[in-house]
């Protein structure tokens, strides 16, 4: 589905919209609900990973804009 759309954009010159459905299929896939679940939890600075000191890792936390794409 999201490479169709790529392939239309492309073929109708818009290269920039193609290239913003780039890395999407979860957005296209999941429900409007998760999706703003994952966009509050952003705002929240959810740690999704703990960072361990023994393996020199750092916390991971939640990214991106999800709703605005």
């Amino acid at each position: 589905m999201r490479k169709d759309e790529q392939q239309r954009l492309i073929a109708e010159g818009n290269v920039e919209g193609a290239k913003s459905l780039k890395k999407t299929r979860y957005i296209l896939t999941s429900s409007r609900k998760t999706i703003a679940k994952k966009d509050a939890e952003v705002a929240e600075v959810k740690v999704i990973r703990q960072g361990s000191e023994l393996f020199k890792t750092e916390p991971v936390t939640r990214t991106g804009d999800y709703l605005g794409k």
